[in-house]
């Protein structure tokens, strides 16, 4: 791997290494929710789990999607399998 995709593999292994942010993962699924559905399933501060929405929809993670109100938030899948090819590569599984 180049530097470049070291430097990025790097980034988005940050973005995975919270238990907050996996939790949220969990939480999402495969449907689009509001941050307050998924605080609702957490226990966690509403400014804390604003913070790491911020940070996974900015990682690219997280899609956010505003209707009205709301912002409906849901998993970014390309982005993941990218990360999920990006880890085989650490590993050296895929080359």
């Amino acid at each position: 791997m180049k530097v470049a995709e070291l430097n990025d593999c790097l980034k988005m292994l940050n973005l995975y290494a919270s238990g907050t942010r996996l939790q949220i993962l969990c939480i999402l699924g495969k449907k689009k929710l509001t941050g307050i559905e998924i605080l609702k399933q957490m226990d966690i501060a509403q400014p804390s789990l604003s913070h790491q929405l911020v940070q996974m929809v900015e990682g690219g993670i997280l899609n956010a999607e505003e209707k009205w109100k709301w912002t409906y938030y849901s998993i970014n899948i390309e982005k993941f399998k990218e990360a999920i090819k990006s880890f085989r590569v650490l590993n050296g599984i895929v080359k």
